[in-house]
C-alpha cells in the first residue's frame, strides 16, 4: 500500500516538473545562455536565480548531446570541394551544403521535437519583485526564461 502511495506521488511530482523541447536546449546553447545570465547577473531574487541557474547546469550535458547528434545527421547534408572531400565547418563538424539546408533542419525535426524533463518544478517568480528591483526581463530574456516558470506572481 505505500509502495502505491508513493508510486502515485512520484508520478503526479514528475507530471509537474519542467519539460522543454529539445529545441529550446538548442536555442539555450546557442545564445539563449548568454541572454539567462546576462538576466541573472542584474540582480534577481536568489530563490528564482538559483534554480534557473540550476536549469542551466541540467541542460548543458543534453545540449552537448542534441551537439552530437546534429553534427552526425550533418553529415549526410555536407558540402563537398572540388574532389569530393567534405569540408569542415568552423566547430569541427562539416559544413552543411547550402542547398540542403532545407533539407537538413527537417531531419534534425525529431530530434528537436524531442520533449526533456529538466526534473525540477517550475520557477515561481514576483513580477513586483522584479520591477521594485528594476530587473525586468527583456522580452529576448523572457522567451528564454518562460519555459522554466511557474504562475507569475502579481
Amino acid at each position: 500500500m505505500a509502495t502505491e502511495k508513493n508510486s502515485k506521488k512520484e508520478e503526479t511530482s514528475k507530471s509537474n516538473t519542467i519539460k522543454v523541447t529539445a529545441r529550446w536546449i538548442d536555442e539555450m546553447q546557442n545564445s539563449g545562455k548568454a541572454v539567462i545570465e546576462s538576466f541573472l547577473a542584474r540582480g534577481i531574487p536568489p530563490t528564482p536565480g538559483y534554480w534557473i541557474g540550476r536549469c542551466l547546469d541540467v541542460i548543458e550535458p543534453i545540449g552537448r548531446r542534441i551537439n552530437k547528434e546534429k553534427m552526425k545527421i550533418a553529415e549526410d547534408f555536407a558540402l563537398l570541394d572540388d574532389q569530393g572531400k567534405k569540408l569542415k565547418g568552423k566547430q569541427g563538424g562539416v559544413q552543411v551544403d547550402p542547398k540542403k539546408y532545407q533539407e537538413f533542419m527537417e531531419a534534425l525535426d525529431p530530434i528537436f521535437d524531442a520533449v526533456e524533463d529538466l526534473g525540477f518544478n517550475p520557477i515561481s517568480i514576483d513580477l513586483e519583485e522584479l520591477e521594485e528591483k528594476n530587473v525586468m526581463p527583456a522580452p529576448g530574456e523572457w522567451k528564454m526564461v518562460i519555459p522554466l516558470l511557474k504562475d507569475l506572481v502579481q
